[in-house]
């Protein structure tokens, strides 16, 4: 059967509805989809040696007969061992497999391993990485083995079968190649098709880099496009300039500005006193100061008589932060409003109330609100604006230029193109930070204006006791604790958290325990964390959802479960979530089994202070995908492998410049600019 890119992968031999069901959750339900869900790493099995050329220590394919067998159990868990003879035509060797039970019928067959000659307490041996029986033809072994990420149950071998079967009957015609020819030809690059191809089943590390290089290069090209275009945009654009009202500003302070933060402002003042937009990310650790900058910017640009735009990621951090510049604000004869998809609030001094959402729209459109807080219901299709001055995003990488020209289109006053400042407690890498923020100038938060009192422990299985022990005297002292098990896939959340909560009931009888976790309803977040502000709940048990944003006073415990599973800034992030007011804190890092390098990694945060420090070790240490996570960045892995590489990033930016310099609009290149409208917007929002 010949398959298109549009066919249903339920139809792909060997999948069914089942199966299918298992993909689509990972978002790949055509073949399209699966084409590009590409290796993250090889098993080179190409060689192929007689047993007597074997080498210890040495990796490699040997073809055999397999004499006997012989399978028996060891240790308490009584781990099923199998243990053969290997015999060719040059020798024999020992072949000792663990758990495989399925080897024994192989005996007196001839079968095909890919292994690793070893010497351990079993002796000298051949420690399987594959094994199969010998065929004419060898997906698995003899060859470099593509390694795929695991889809729910789906394990490499079943995605490489299936992956292997699709190119094999795919229509290539339909595959259609949409780089400029002058771009193939200057940078050498190989088609889209071959690329597909050798990305997937290479027969030589020249294909691996040559097609890694082609989607490299091709989605570097679209990020740079995409920067340079809005760049050209932001050209035309005038933004109002505003006065600044410096004693006014000192009087919603509290406390005293870090360098940083003075640092910071200084930059903000300059770059709303002019004409030019301000494009400007504050990057910093949790607790350095974010917010109290974007409310000072704020609150000049609505003295301006300017309307302000504040977009939280979440509605319960939009109301949170509503909740705060409503306090701050209060001396202020300014009106705050808080929309969401769900209520709409008029706030005024220290006071809120429900207003329904008809009357909210007339008071943002005739500019009886001069703050608006919420969450992407602002851009929704109903609301309209006066004249807006500022737009201020929390935690949302992918808000751009064009969404910023979406919103003053809705304004009554579209001549006026507002100043724009983002904010992020997300450490990313400088070279990742390039791409995401391209067109942003950043201003770094490394300093807290209280400090940073957290003692952290990396904590194993046998010392959980004396920590739970530890915890429950804090607990009777006053404290807080929070439980933070690991994301895990989707649709098992709600048991992982489940499971834990159940289990800390157990452990800590005589305090009162909540339950917070990603899938929660919105009021149901709320109550459980306006609970724990209250102090009504002592012991919070969550799902990784508490490190966006969410602020609770009065923690001082925690305890992160699989430690091990979360990248150091991410761990960092949480712990940030501790010791916000000064006060001493402690954080537990559980680790399931504490080896080694995993206990090396751990250290560093101990060490380190600093988010933005840890992310460059954490990208160095596991790689671009297991840094970022599924979906975090936006970013397919292939692509941020490729972001240290600065001679590829130099020339993916004088493509871009060359094909703007042939055609702005980009339409006499069609296959390019359908492929640009759809994967620009993918990749950067």
């Amino acid at each position: 059967m010949k398959y298109s890119l549009g066919t249903s992968i339920q139809f792909v031999k060997g999948v069914g509805p089942k199966i299918f069901q298992i993909f689509s959750d990972e978002g790949i339900s055509k073949v399209e989809d699966l084409i590009y869900y590409f290796p993250f790493r090889y098993d080179d099995f190409s060689k192929v040696k007689k047993i007597n050329e074997l080498k210890l220590g040495e990796v490699a394919t040997v073809y055999g007969v397999l004499k006997t067998v012989k399978a028996y159990k060891i240790g308490k868990k009584k781990l099923f061992v199998v243990e053969g003879l290997l015999t060719d035509e040059s020798g024999s060797i020992r072949v000792i497999w663990f758990g495989q039970r399925y080897v024994t019928s192989f005996k007196d067959k001839e079968i095909i391993i890919a292994g690793k000659v070893v010497k351990n307490s079993f002796g000298l041996h051949l420690s399987p990485l594959q094994t199969q029986l010998k065929e004419k033809f060898n997906l698995h072994v003899a060859r470099i083995v593509p390694v795929y990420r695991s889809i729910g149950n789906l394990k490499t071998k079943f995605i490489r079968k299936i992956i292997f079967e699709v190119l094999n009957n795919l229509n290539w015609s339909e595959v259609k190649e949409f780089l400029p020819d002058f771009i193939i030809s200057k940078f050498n690059l190989i088609s889209l098709s071959e690329a597909i191809k050798k990305i997937h089943f290479p027969e030589s590390e020249e294909d691996i880099s040559k097609s890694k290089k082609r989607f490299i290069f091709q989605d570097l090209l679209i990020f740079h496009l995409k920067i340079l275009k809005e760049e050209k945009i932001l050209e035309k654009k005038t933004a109002p300039q505003i006065k600044i009202f410096e004693e006014k500003t000192k009087e919603i302070l509290d406390f005293d500005l870090t360098e940083d933060q003075k640092k910071a402002w200084e930059e903000i003042k300059k770059d709303l006193s002019q004409t030019k937009p301000m494009g400007r990310l504050l990057q910093g650790d949790v607790g350095t100061g974010k917010t109290i900058l974007s409310q000072m910017a704020a609150l000049n640009v609505a003295l301006n008589g300017y309307q302000v735009v504040f977009m939280a990621p979440t509605e319960i951090l939009a109301k949170q932060h509503f909740l705060n510049f409503l306090s701050r604000f209060s001396k202020f004869n300014l009106v705050i409003g808080f929309i969401s998809s769900k209520e709409t609030l008029f706030g005024f001094g220290n006071a809120w109330t429900k207003i329904s959402r008809k009357k909210f729209l007339e008071n943002v459109v005739m500019k009886k609100i001069d703050i608006i807080i919420g969450t992407h219901a602002l851009i929704g299709e109903d609301i309209r604006f006066k004249k807006i001055g500022l737009i201020i995003v929390d935690e949302q990488q992918r808000f751009g230029v064009e969404q910023r020209v979406k919103l003053i289109e809705k304004a009554d006053h579209p001549e006026i193109f507002p100043h724009f400042l983002s904010l992020t407690a997300t450490p990313i890498p400088r070279t990742i930070a390039l791409i995401l923020y391209g067109n942003l100038d950043v201003s770094l938060l490394k300093q807290r204006p209280y400090p940073f009192l957290v003692k952290i422990f990396i904590i194993g299985p046998d010392q959980r006791k004396k920590v739970y022990s530890l915890v429950e005297k804090k607990l009777r002292d006053g404290f807080q604790l929070v439980v933070i098990c690991p994301r895990v896939e989707e649709g098992k959340e709600l048991k992982a958290v489940k499971s834990e909560y159940k289990k800390i009931k157990e452990i800590f009888k005589d305090f009162s325990v909540g339950i917070l976790y990603g899938k929660m309803k919105t009021e149901e977040k709320e109550n459980v964390i306006k609970d724990m502000v209250e102090g009504k709940i002592q012991i919070l048990v969550s799902s990784s959802v508490l490190e966006v944003g969410i602020n609770l006073p009065k923690l001082n415990l925690m305890i992160i479960e699989n430690s091990e599973r979360f990248g150091l800034a991410q761990l960092y992030q949480m712990i940030g979530r501790l010791s916000r007011e000064g006060l001493e804190s402690f954080a537990f890092l559980f680790v399931e089994k504490l080896t080694k390098s995993s206990y090396q990694r751990l250290k560093a945060i101990k060490t380190v202070n600093n988010g933005f420090e840890l992310a460059e070790i954490d990208l160095k240490l596991r790689g671009p995908g297991e840094f970022f996570g599924k979906s975090q960045s936006g970013l397919p892995d292939i692509v941020i492998e490729g972001l240290n590489d600065k001679e590829l990033m130099e020339a993916a930016r004088k493509a871009a410049l060359e094909i703007l310099e042939k055609d702005s609009s980009l339409k006499s290149f069609p296959e390019f600019f359908e492929i640009f409208q759809k994967k620009g917007k993918i990749l950067l929002g």
